[in-house]
């Protein structure tokens, strides 16, 4: 074609706007779809917690954990003591199954047997004696 004896060079305005809607539309679609990764890879990712939740898991997984020691110590120490020991039994050379009048007929008779008045050669006396009483005591009380 020609004007003015001249050659017409075709006009590339047309597809100059149009390469740019292209571009524009694909530049938002990747936007688009860079955002949709986004959000499935939050979905997915474990290590997305946050830090105040993960610490508030940890703090009460460690609160469970004191708690259990604290319950198991005093539940030890309530066994300990509220059981008599077996060396009381032993030390007034009667059965566990003892009854509080045998408990108290044996000690009588040890205190008689080991009186370091009664006995005053008998260096280990006062030490049983001491041993018995503690043992009566403790048994009394049960």
């Amino acid at each position: 074609m020609y004007r003015n004896n001249r050659p017409v060079t075709p006009q590339y305005k047309p597809d100059y706007k149009v390469k740019e809607r292209a571009r524009k539309s694909d530049k938002i679609a990747k936007q688009k779809h860079a955002k949709k990764v986004e959000k499935t890879v939050k979905q997915v990712n474990p290590t997305d917690v946050s830090t105040d939740k993960l610490s508030n898991v940890f703090f009460v997984i460690l609160l469970v954990i004191i708690g259990a020691l604290v319950i198991g110590g005093a539940l030890l120490f309530v066994k300990q003591y509220n059981s008599a020991p077996t060396k009381y039994y032993r030390w007034l050379e009667v059965k566990k199954d003892a009854s509080s009048s045998q408990i108290r007929d044996a000690y009588d008779e040890l205190t008689v047997k080991y009186n370091p008045q009664t006995h005053p050669d008998c260096k280990n006396c006062e030490k049983k004696l001491k041993q018995i009483k503690e043992a009566y005591e403790g048994l009394k009380k049960m």
